[in-house]
């Protein structure tokens, strides 16, 4: 296979509309990547497999999902069960699922999820760092900031509870929060996030 140079997405997109001026066109350039790259074909089964189900079943879904990273060996833990379980697939899949479930529109599912994930996520690696786990872990939790905006809490909710989250992260599981602070923010809104920590701490 050769091997491209990078190249922006915007002409990325501008190649694929070119590539695919119909919807025929575009599914066949799909089944495509999909036979010929596992990655695309995990992806586009688990997209079409929830887009079959209502939110409350998604959620159901997730759900076992983040109760995963609290079951460790009776031993303890072992970064090579990590390694050789099935546990790195199912966090690449929660990513995935909580990706779809933001797409389906159901932002305060997927932040009040992230509350659930942070919590057994921490818990998890408390047990025994691991870099691996602590970025796969990363990478859900920054699709929950990328919800936040979308979400029904109000702009200072929003950044009242990034920042509570940051503060009691001890283990760099919210160091993808950037995604949410790249918005743009009013005097406003930072004066009412100070009253709410100074009321926190009287």
């Amino acid at each position: 296979m050769i091997n491209f140079p990078p190249i922006p997405l915007a002409k990325i997109n501008l190649g694929l509309q070119s590539l695919c001026q119909t919807k025929e066109q575009l599914i066949s350039l799909l089944e495509e990547f999909a036979g010929r790259f596992s990655q695309v074909r995990e992806v586009l089964q688990e997209r079409c497999h929830l887009a079959s189900r209502n939110v409350e079943s998604m959620v159901a879904v997730i759900k076992p999902d983040i109760a995963m990273l609290d079951e460790v060996p009776m031993h303890g833990w072992d970064n090579d069960w990590y390694h050789d379980s099935d546990d790195e697939v199912n966090i690449l899949q929660l990513r995935l699922r909580l990706e779809n479930l933001l797409a389906q529109g159901s932002a305060n599912d997927v932040v009040e999820l992230g509350e659930e994930l942070l919590a057994a996520g921490s818990r998890r690696v408390e047990m025994g760092p691991d870099s691996e786990l602590v970025e796969e872990i990363a990478q859900c939790m920054k699709v929950v900031f990328q919800a936040l905006p979308q979400s029904s809490l109000s702009t200072v909710e929003q950044m009242f509870w990034t920042i509570d989250k940051e503060l009691a992260d001890g283990y760099a599981l919210c160091e993808r929060s950037d995604v949410f602070w790249e918005r743009t923010f009013t005097k406003g809104d930072w004066s009412s996030v100070a009253d709410i920590f100074i009321k926190r701490i009287k």
